[in-house]
């Protein structure tokens, strides 16, 4: 049966936070265990674009190969499903006829120049094309770099972003309380995000401490475009590798790539297991939290 709700999101983010190289782990979903895990199965579609990142998953990132970045003038569209069990969610229907929840998404990946153009070049053509594309979705999923040093960039992107849709939304007199932002940090298997700020005890990441130690500014601009939108915010982490052993370490080793610098690959493909990737798509979905989904 269909899950209630809206799968219409975009992903944004600057260059090399890991957007393209989220949604392949997430379409490809390696390694899954669906005896113990709340996820059945994601689902790719047949279109072109998902079977290509599909394809560059398994072809690419299993073998220790980075992926290509999505470059300005792409807009590649995903579409896949992601299949939960019945009995993970509060749902009397699902329950007493045991049949899996399904979620059908489609997700537009964004090329990283974008968030750099909000900054600098707010009227840049090719930008405002995208920002009129935006608008329309239920959703936005903002990928940041966990272990990057730029907040101040970040936020101001972040303020110019909110700008922008905020001139769309009332000219077209769109519902801003509907939209919903998920604010995710990437590369949360690195030891200066795991070490610090993951909890063993609870197995859930200490949000506010990073953010007030990493993010302050970006946090700011996300609790002002909550307070003048009355729109949904929340913050996610998430790991494209994941981690493995014990202690645990990165399943990832890093490789030069060209002008984006340092990319990471996987390390080990018979012990992939990302994580974080399908709480803030069940997020901005369904407009609840799931702590189960946090954990996986």
């Amino acid at each position: 049966m269909q899950l209630r709700g809206s799968g219409d999101i975009r992903i944004i983010g600057p260059r090399a936070s890991g957007k393209t190289t989220f949604m392949a782990a997430l379409v490809h979903w390696p390694n899954g265990d669906p005896e113990r895990s709340p996820i059945q199965d994601i689902i790719a579609a047949n279109d072109e674009d998902t079977q290509k990142l599909k394809d560059m998953a398994r072809d690419i990132l299993e073998n220790s190969q980075t992926l290509p970045p999505t470059r300005l003038g792409e807009l590649p569209l995903y579409n896949f499903t992601i299949e939960l069990k019945p009995n993970f969610l509060l749902n009397p229907i699902a329950a007493a006829t045991g049949r899996n929840v399904r979620m059908s998404v489609s997700a537009t990946d964004y090329a990283g120049e974008l968030f750099t153009l909000l900054r600098e070049e707010p009227r840049n053509p090719d930008l405002q094309l995208y920002l009129d594309e935006c608008q329309y979705a239920s959703g936005i999923l903002i990928l940041i770099d966990g272990t990057s040093i730029t907040d101040r960039d970040y936020a101001d992107s972040l303020a110019k972003l909110e700008y922008e849709l905020n001139l769309r939304f009332t000219n077209n007199n769109i519902d801003k309380k509907r939209y919903r932002i998920a604010l995710v940090f990437s590369k949360a298997e690195q030891r200066t995000v795991w070490n610090r700020y993951y909890d063993q005890n609870s197995k859930e990441f200490r949000t506010q401490d990073f953010i007030k130690d990493r993010f302050p500014k970006t946090k700011q601009i996300l609790q002002r475009w909550q307070r003048n939108w009355g729109c949904s915010v929340a913050c996610f982490f998430c790991s494209a590798f994941g981690i493995m052993g014990n202690p645990p370490e990165p399943n990832c080793s890093s490789r030069i790539a060209g002008r984006d610098g340092t990319s990471a690959v996987i390390a080990r493909h018979e012990y992939w297991h990302p994580f974080g990737l399908v709480a803030p798509i069940y997020w901005l979905y369904t407009g609840q939290g799931n702590i189960q989904l946090r954990k996986i």
